[in-house]
């Protein structure tokens, strides 16, 4: 008799833990800055709501919700609070994590649990040090290195348990997506620099205004410049992350007629200038170099 055994896709990865631990906010040690790097942070308020402001977007992420903080994002807590947080940084090795970027996330029941527990026990046994300015996330001594990929797995299931209690809800947008709509954005892609308006994004793709601004009202929950912003934008931190050009050369490969117009829209959208999002990826850095 031939046989054929069940196989599971793998659904979820992680390449590395960056950071792990249990915070306390206090209205004492309140500070105004934000903070900003390449890689995404989970946190999750385990006691009082916390107000964050993303990407000059106000949140309010009450006590038992989690936010993850998509990367490259500035963020900072806009009000002083008394409150006991978890907090994860890693690098996740899988793409639809993107979907739960910058959302309140509601746990079920069961996954918060298991989520505390996990790192509670993440807890017990990783330690962080700084040594000759690089950072260090490692089992402690004497833990077996079995136990490494035993804490790796159980965050791994965690996020599975994440995508059954909401894939689907946060899912329906991007199942709706149809060649119109990935046609458009696909377009926006390849003219970054352009300066479109409702009409030149029409005609560039051949449909009627009405049609297109329902595209994006109806699937994205937004308009086709506010979108086309966003990538701008999201773009504009990409560059800003990677250091490789100045914001004047940033500015001009966006389409911007000066860098000071950029400077504005940047800080409209993010809350923070160019330059002072750049510092804050600098400060982070020379933090973790002396600490």
């Amino acid at each position: 008799m031939k046989r054929k055994g069940f196989s599971a896709e793998e659904t979820v990865s992680v390449v590395e833990f960056m950071t792990v631990f249990k915070h306390r906010f206090t209205t004492e040690n309140y500070r105004k800055k934000g903070d900003v790097h390449n890689f995404p942070e989970l946190i999750y308020s385990l006691h009082n709501d916390i107000n964050m402001t993303v990407d000059n977007k106000e949140y309010i992420i009450k006590e038992g919700e989690m936010f993850i903080y998509s990367p490259n994002t500035f963020h900072m807590l806009t009000k002083p609070v008394n409150a006991t947080v978890l907090i994860v940084t890693f690098v996740p090795g899988y793409e639809g994590i993107k979907k739960f970027y910058n959302k309140i996330l509601k746990l079920d029941k069961s996954t918060k649990v298991y989520f505390i527990k996990t790192i509670e026990e993440m807890l017990e046994n990783l330690s962080f040090s700084k040594r000759n300015g690089i950072a260090n996330l490692s089992l402690k001594p004497g833990v077996p290195k079995i136990q490494g990929e035993i804490l790796k797995r159980k965050f791994e299931i965690f996020l599975l348990m994440l995508e059954k209690d909401l894939s689907k809800k946060n899912s329906e947008n991007a199942e709706k997506f149809n060649t119109d709509l990935s046609g458009v954005i696909n377009n926006l892609e390849n003219n970054i620099s352009s300066n479109y308006t409702i009409p030149e994004m029409a005609r560039l793709n051949m449909m009627s205004e009405s049609k297109l601004k329902k595209l994006f009202r109806e699937y994205l929950h937004t308009s086709p410049i506010s979108y086309f912003h966003k990538m701008k934008i999201d773009y504009a931190k990409f560059l800003l992350q990677e250091k490789e050009k100045n914001i004047t050369e940033i500015s001009e490969e966006l389409g911007f007629k000066s860098i000071h117009y950029f400077s504005r829209f940047f800080k409209k959208h993010v809350g923070t200038s160019p330059t002072e999002y750049v510092n804050a990826i600098d400060e982070v850095e020379y933090r973790n170099s002396i600490l």
